[in-house]
């Protein structure tokens, strides 16, 4: 079954709880009506204890520019300043429209 896509910037969520404030995406070509697809180079961005976060796995079907895309079946890891793990990263909002596996 297919889950649905990460598009809006701050619909990413770290072990806190704490919605990230940006993403960097190097994807400029696909995009839904929040913005672009999220892939699995993206870099949310948080304030707090949490400061960056990193994907491991994306999508195993569905690929932008040959890279696996972002869904709420992924799985990413924050980070702190020092580079070490504050948890697991989840889409807590998603874009319920557009869906991939």
């Amino acid at each position: 079954m297919s889950n649905p896509v990460n598009s809006k910037p701050n619909g990413v969520q770290d072990s806190f709880g704490s919605s990230s404030v940006s993403n960097i995406t190097a994807n400029q070509r696909v995009k839904t009506t929040f913005g672009s697809i999220g892939t699995i180079t993206d870099v949310p961005q948080f304030s707090g204890t949490t400061v960056t976060g990193m994907w491991t796995m994306g999508a195993t079907r569905v690929k932008v520019n040959g890279l696996p895309i972002i869904n709420t079946a992924s799985v990413g890891v924050g980070l702190n300043a020092a580079g070490s793990s504050t948890g697991p990263l989840t889409v807590a909002q998603a874009d319920n429209k557009v869906k991939g596996l």
